[in-house]
């Protein structure tokens, strides 16, 4: 009984960061704020803008997003869907705007060490 109690105390504590992450990746969505949004990025993550695609460091992700946020300046975001895999992977759909093009966002996270790291960021023009 113990250890259910435990499991569930895990599962609703893990829950909680994995909304706690996601409202604060909107705000930087939101703002183009490319240094706040970094911060929840794995070592290496997988970005996909308009212009650029490939595997990427936190500083380079940066320097990646910062330039796209400079080309499409953000006029809003918000997610449309949210789920989890049954292998523990997390991810959110949402829509991003500025003002001369739309694209969907596609994010995947994983759980390691306790946090929750994003390791795909892409961006598809609608």
């Amino acid at each position: 009984m113990l250890s259910v109690a435990i499991g569930l105390m895990a599962s609703l504590v893990s829950a909680r960061m994995q909304k706690d992450v996601l409202h604060q990746t909107e705000l930087a969505l939101k703002a183009g704020d490319s240094q706040s949004l970094t911060q929840f990025f794995d070592s290496v993550v997988e970005l996909k803008t308009d212009s650029k695609e490939g595997a990427y460091s936190k500083t380079q992700a940066e320097f990646v997003l910062k330039d796209f946020f400079r080309r499409y300046p953000p006029s809003g975001f918000e997610f449309k869907h949210k789920g989890s895999s049954p292998a523990g992977a997390y991810y959110a759909i949402g829509t991003y705007t500025s003002s001369q093009a739309t694209f969907r966002v596609y994010i995947k996270m994983r759980q390691a060490n306790g946090k929750h790291l994003m390791d795909t960021l892409s961006f598809t023009k609608d």
